[in-house]
């Protein structure tokens, strides 16, 4: 009898630790598949921000622009593309030390961007030498 109740506990000690790896492999998938949910939102709200942002620079809408930029980046702080749009923003109004901050941080966010980003602080910096006055 006492062998028997020793098989029983045996055989349900087994069966609980089935059943824990199982939920412990159910609530990983879901989460798992609630990040690349999140993944997924996040890339479309990018999206609908560049899209905005493009619109914004084919008007010539920059103070918009800027305001735009500078609430995605309250939100995202480390999106360089919010940094980039601010930066267009202040390179169109003139506004180069801001512009170039903006592409500095930038490369400081993705330093692969270094040839894309790069065009702009070098017209920074060539208007800056050439018309050291006209800078605010």
């Amino acid at each position: 009898m006492e062998a028997e109740v020793a098989t029983i506990k045996l055989l349900l000690i087994v069966i609980l630790i089935v059943l824990c790896i199982t939920t412990i492999s159910v609530l990983f998938r879901e989460i798992s598949s609630f990040i690349a949910y999140q993944g997924k939102k996040e890339r479309v709200r990018s999206n609908e921000f560049t899209a905005k942002a493009y619109g914004y620079l084919e008007r010539c809408e920059y103070d918009e622009l800027e305001e735009h930029s500078k609430n995605r980046i309250n939100t995202y702080p480390n999106d360089y593309s919010a940094y980039f749009f601010l930066g267009k923003a202040h390179f169109y109004k003139k506004n180069y030390p801001k512009a170039k901050e903006n592409f500095d941080k930038v490369l400081e966010i993705e330093p692969a961007l270094d040839d894309v980003v790069g065009y702009w602080i070098y017209k920074i910096d060539e208007i800056m030498s050439v018309k050291p006055k006209l800078v605010k």
